[in-house]
């Protein structure tokens, strides 16, 4: 039999009944060391989460560094997109890189590393062609091109789904799920699918842009699913636009060197002798028909100048030709041109002397009036003159000759007109010096009396048919031979060969300037471009880090609002002001992001007067500042996304009321014309200093106390992705005044 329990049990027995056991403490310690262990775990993975985002930061800022170094290097366009693409893939790891850039309608691949050779010979071309081979064109006749690479370089891309960004890209992280959850409308037109039959999962097609216009692609691809993130390709982005400013400066170097390589070889292939003379009268260079009209090399002519004794220069009359009255010495002490002056040279090849007819233009940079160069073109008409001195033996016999002859006496009276000479001038006779061949007859026989030998050359022109005439005193037959030859057909391939080489002339002159703008351009393009993909870098590495910290000064400003009593007003009103600075302090880090992100816009139909009114109330200075606006048409509608218009109207607005400070006026002026929109924004301000006015749209300039100089850097970013164009104007009233240029389509 057991053993009864004692009271005491009994007792204990009851409490324990009445109330749960306590657990034991080491099983709270347990539980609560779990706690900090999970706790642990989790900062463990937060600090390892941001360690790996900072260094994700650190090297793309490092990839961008390098491409940028890469484009502003002197390479050829090739070499350094291949250095580019090695870096792209190497930094980033993937299996294949490539880039397409515009070639005759189509997008071949430029440079790819990576790709099989299968790959690139299937999918080099991308344009759509029939059954006969034969391009098939848009109604534009832009050729169409096909996939996916050409959807994007059409721009025929939807942000709107979630494998097309904003910039209008693609991307996806596994090519087999895309296929089998889309169909070809929501891809935006038919696809090859070669990528993903070649196994490829991973898939990034980024624009190359210069402006509004796309040069080529930037292509990823990789076996692996799950490369690819929104970050990784507004990066890629970001490359693509220094890329693609970079690529077409290369290109507009490129029609710069065809450019010269086509005076090159005009210059070595023309028949006329050209000489370029430095501002000393030095020979510089010379083209092969000088070589062998005057019989020197360059080098041997190289150093001469005009007054060299060697030339042996002479007068058509035999006298010397003083080197300082040679054409080109002429032109370089005038700086006018000097033009058909005959004259003969010595060439030592044939130990003659060679005739040749100068032109010589002096070259004046724009701003000068010294010329810093000349350059001669000059004919021979060695054979020519060689035909005026048989002409003039030959007018001994002008009954057999065929060419009209006449005889005059130096007062003028004909005394013989050739038969040949009867045919071509019926006139002749009966008119006597009335006749065109005959004009300004005193003029010619003061010369015949001055000149040694006594002989006048010039050519006239009678009924559209032109005529070398040679006036001969033959003393000892006391009379003037004048000889006719019909040279119609020299004058008129002179002509089309004289327009011919100013035509080219003025041709390469124009590509020259165009392509020197362009290539102008193209750098302060690539200049502007890398300091915002400089900020943007370093900002998207600092955002988090920053917003993260004002997220709790403004939680815990709002906290000490909550439990602040009513009765103290200076702490409520530097809470105020904390709130305000955190605000300001936020808005700097969007304006940040905002140059690092730029998205593409998408235009709708904006009421500009509207966005203006919403922009100042944002201000908070609607009451102090007047807004007064003259719309022609009102409402004035514009195309342009609304968001980032309102951005453009916010900044413009906010800067013009902090200026004018306690209050004035803000004037908004819209006019509509066969361009485009125009909208002037104008303030009552102090207007933009002086020393600023030429580089206020640069990011980090400005001359405020708060801020860091990028709202009007912004504001020119989303005009120009509009296809437009926004400058500060000069006005004869205080005021600072802005024009934005919109396109109407």
């Amino acid at each position: 039999m057991a053993a009864k329990p004692s009271s005491k049990a009994k007792s204990a027995g009851r409490k324990s009944a009445a109330a749960p056991k306590a657990p034991p403490k080491s099983h709270a310690v347990g539980k609560k060391r779990r706690g900090k262990a999970a706790a642990a775990d989790h900062l463990r993975q937060a600090v390892s989460r941001n360690i790996t985002e900072r260094k994700i930061a650190r090297d793309r800022i490092e990839l961008a560094a390098e491409v940028l170094q890469i484009l502003n290097q002197p390479n050829d366009l090739e070499l350094a997109i291949g250095e580019i693409l090695l870096v792209v893939k190497g930094r980033l790891g993937f299996d294949a890189v490539g880039i397409r850039l515009s070639q005759d309608g189509d997008f071949p691949y430029f440079v790819q590393d990576g790709f099989s050779d299968a790959f690139v010979m299937k999918e080099n071309s991308l344009c759509l062609r029939d059954e006969e081979g034969r391009l098939i064109r848009d109604p534009a006749g832009n050729p169409l091109l096909e996939c996916m690479c050409g959807t994007v370089l059409s721009g025929r891309t939807d942000p709107n789904k979630p494998f097309f960004t904003e910039a209008g890209s693609f991307w996806t992280n596994s090519t087999t799920d895309l296929l089998a959850s889309t169909s070809e409308k929501d891809r935006q037109g038919r696809t090859r699918n070669r990528c993903n039959r070649e196994g490829y999962e991973s898939v990034a097609l980024v624009p190359l842009r210069s402006g509004n216009k796309i040069i080529g692609l930037l292509q990823l691809n990789d076996h692996r699913r799950g490369l690819l993130s929104v970050e990784l390709v507004r990066f890629l982005e970001s490359l693509g636009t220094s890329i693609g400013i970079a690529a077409r400066r290369q290109l507009a170097a490129h029609v710069l060197a065809e450019s010269e390589e086509k005076y090159r070889i005009l210059f070595q292939t023309m028949a006329q002798g050209v000489v370029y003379q430095s501002a000393d009268g030095k020979i510089i260079s010379a083209n092969p028909a000088a070589e062998r009209i005057l019989g020197l090399t360059l080098d041997q002519m190289q150093g001469r100048t005009s007054i060299d004794p060697r030339w042996r220069a002479i007068h058509e009359d035999g006298s010397d030709f003083p080197g300082q009255t040679h054409p080109a010495m002429v032109a370089l002490q005038t700086g006018r041109e000097v033009r058909d002056v005959v004259m003969g040279v010595y060439n030592p090849r044939t130990e003659s002397h060679v005739w040749i007819n100068v032109n010589a233009v002096p070259r004046i940079e724009p701003g000068d009036d010294k010329p810093y160069q000349v350059y001669t073109t000059f004919d021979d008409i060695t054979e020519r003159k060689r035909a005026e001195e048989d002409m003039r033996q030959m007018a001994a016999l002008p009954l057999q000759n065929p060419n009209p002859v006449l005889a005059m006496s130096m007062e003028g009276q004909l005394l013989f007109v050739s038969p040949a000479a009867a045919r071509t001038f019926p006139t002749l006779s009966a008119e006597g010096l009335r006749h065109c061949i005959l004009a300004d007859w005193p003029s010619v026989a003061d010369a015949l009396r001055r000149r040694s030998p006594p002989m006048v050359r010039r050519e006239v022109a009678v009924d559209g048919a032109w005529y070398l005439q040679i006036f001969f005193h033959a003393a000892e037959l006391d009379r003037v031979l004048v000889y006719l030859v019909d040279i119609t057909d020299r004058k008129r391939a002179e002509e089309a060969a004289r327009k011919a080489q100013a035509e080219l002339l003025d041709e390469r002159q124009h590509e020259k300037e165009h392509a020197e703008a362009e290539l102008a351009q193209m750098r302060d393009r690539l200049v502007r471009a890398t300091r915002l993909a400089a900020i943007g870098q370093v900002s998207a590495s600092i955002a988090h880090d920053l917003r993260n910290p004002l997220g709790t000064v403004r939680n815990a400003a709002y906290y000490l609002g909550r439990r602040l009593p009513k009765d103290q007003p200076e702490v409520a009103e530097y809470l105020g002001i904390i709130n305000q600075e955190v605000a300001a302090a936020d808005r700097i880090i969007t304006n940040l992001l905002a140059v690092a992100g730029a998205k593409e816009p998408v235009k709708q139909h904006v009421d500009v007067g509207q966005a203006i009114r919403e922009a100042l109330a944002e201000t908070g200075q609607a009451e102090a500042v007047r807004l007064r606006m003259s719309l022609a048409p009102e409402p004035f509608m514009v195309r342009a996304d609304p968001d980032h218009l309102r951005q453009v109207f916010r900044n413009l607005v906010a800067n013009a009321a902090e200026a004018m400070g306690d209050g004035g006026e803000i004037v908004v002026e819209a006019a509509r014309d066969a361009d485009g929109d125009s909208i002037v924004l104008r303030d009552t301000g102090p207007g933009v200093a002086q020393e600023i006015r030429e580089t206020v749209f640069e990011p980090l300039v400005t001359t405020k106390a708060k801020g860091i100089g990028l709202g009007l850097t912004i504001c020119r970013q989303i005009i120009e992705h509009h296809g437009g164009s926004i400058e500060l104007i000069d006005e004869d009233r205080p005021g600072a005044a802005f024009r934005i240029r919109l396109p109407r389509q």
